[in-house]
């Protein structure tokens, strides 16, 4: 897969894409870098994740494609004390940071729910704990099979760091069943 000199495969992780293709991220200690592994047809293609985090002694990446196979990685950045996560979308890394402060990641999980959204578990060694990590939006009132009567004000509440862009959103992510099928809003709804 990867040849590119010694110290070479730390904490490797695995996912196949929807052609049944592996795609790998792995550390190169040597380099201190994240890198990451995908075959095609052709043969194996690497690249480098992130190259500006230290991750000389990491122990651990988590590797997860979404629907569309584009790959998202979290893992351990050592001198940063902090747990990172990159997706690659429109040919480039994104890197943003999950935890930061302590001793967070050394070992850690990444999962996609159904919509993409990243679920992270991972230790915290600083307070010997294991913590949980999501992007992921979740409703918090109404409550599932709440009846709101015609014309009756009410307030919608979420948690989570995903970004809800407008009213547009909050509608198709929270009360799907209220757009008609052109997608449209009943009067008096906005």
């Amino acid at each position: 897969v990867d040849a590119s000199g010694s110290q070479i495969g730390v904490g490797t992780s695995i996912d196949l894409d929807s052609q049944g293709r592996p795609h790998i991220s792995y550390i190169h200690t040597g380099l201190s870098d994240l890198k990451y592994a995908h075959k095609t047809p052709s043969g194996w293609v690497t690249e480098v994740a992130d190259a500006t985090s230290s991750l000389l002694s990491s122990y651990s990446t988590s590797l997860a494609l979404d629907r569309r196979d584009r790959p998202q990685i979290v893992y351990w950045d050592v001198s940063g004390g902090a747990l990172r996560f990159t997706s690659k979308s429109s040919g480039a890394w994104n890197l943003e940071t999950v935890e930061v402060g302590g001793y967070y990641g050394r070992y850690c999980s990444l999962a996609l729910d159904a919509q993409d959204n990243p679920r992270v578990a991972f230790t915290d060694e600083t307070n010997h704990d294991v913590r949980y990590a999501s992007a992921a939006i979740e409703l918090t009132s109404p409550a599932p099979g709440d009846n709101w009567p015609v014309g009756a004000s009410r307030t919608i509440t979420w948690s989570g760091t995903g970004r809800v862009q407008d009213f547009d959103d909050i509608v198709r992510c929270f009360l799907p069943d209220l757009t008609k099928h052109d997608g449209s809003y009943p009067a008096g709804l906005r």
